[in-house]
């Protein structure tokens, strides 16, 4: 049986490869929408796309662990033309979205635990803790992972999906809407402003069927990366469906000194940055 500064030693090297992974990760590009909300070091907020050298963050040990405190900002960086994808979370023990994200899909976002059941109240859905909290890039995202915000508050993933391209400029397609069941073989989504002036963008309608978007089709019945879900959850499996043009945008990242850790959107969810090596 393990002593207990064998337990110790286990977790810290779990925490030091969870660091390494982040670090590695690195050249990688990672950004938000410029509209999307930095916590400050003086609790007020920022816009991603406003924030300057010299500017004090709140940020956190990239432990996930410990105590928020303000950080100086040493880099900032702006990249043309990035896919993103849509992220949605909710209090925990509920299934609906109260913080809307358009992020780059390689950009990490710190995991505690899982809680599959997005569906039931949080009684119904207890959460279930990592040993050591874990850095996840969004595309790796599963529906029922738990993040936290600045507060030390638990918030669960209902929604993450790749925006598509529209055949209007300017407007993201979102398929199969904020909904996760079978998404990938839906005709019908939402539509978003990206460039309207809120955290994510606006959306302009919900359940628009998009056959006019036909031109953005890039195969259809294939294979995809993304997984299968069902109204029970995940699958496990795979999922086959059309696979449409990534929409495109304009994107912004801060490199924070130290904990390279920083607070975003209007619940000020916990994610890692990425140094100066790309966004």
């Amino acid at each position: 049986m393990n002593t207990p500064n064998e337990k110790l030693e286990h977790k810290h090297e779990k925490i030091t490869e969870q660091l390494t992974q982040a670090k590695l990760a690195i050249n990688t590009e990672t950004c938000f929408v410029g509209h999307t909300l930095v916590l400050m070091g003086d609790d007020d907020y920022k816009r991603i796309d406003e924030i300057q050298v010299g500017d004090m963050v709140m940020a956190m040990p990239e432990d996930g662990i410990g105590e928020p405190v303000a950080k100086r900002v040493v880099n900032t960086m702006q990249f043309e033309n990035k896919a993103i994808w849509y992220l949605g979370v909710s209090d925990h023990g509920s299934q609906y979205s109260v913080s809307d994200f358009a992020v780059t899909p390689e950009h990490p976002f710190c995991v505690y635990g899982y809680a599959p059941d997005v569906h039931k109240h949080e009684d119904d859905n207890p959460i279930t803790f990592y040993d050591a909290p874990q850095w996840k890039q969004v595309q790796e995202l599963r529906v029922g992972d738990v993040v936290m915000n600045v507060d030390g508050m638990y918030y669960t993933v209902v929604c993450v999906k790749p925006f598509a391209k529209d055949y209007k400029d300017g407007i993201a397609w979102l398929q199969g809407g904020t909904f996760m069941q079978n998404w990938q073989g839906q005709s019908r989504g939402s539509l978003w402003n990206i460039a309207e002036p809120r955290g994510l963008g606006k959306m302009i309608s919900e359940f628009e069927t998009n056959e006019e978007n036909d031109e953005n089709i890039i195969e259809t019945d294939t294979p995809l990366h993304t997984p299968l879900y069902d109204n029970q959850g995940a699958t496990g499996l795979t999922a086959t469906g059309t696979q449409y043009a990534p929409y495109t945008t304009t994107v912004y990242n801060i490199e924070v000194e130290d904990y390279h850790t920083y607070f975003v959107g209007h619940n000020f969810i916990l994610v890692h940055n990425k140094n100066n090596r790309g966004c």
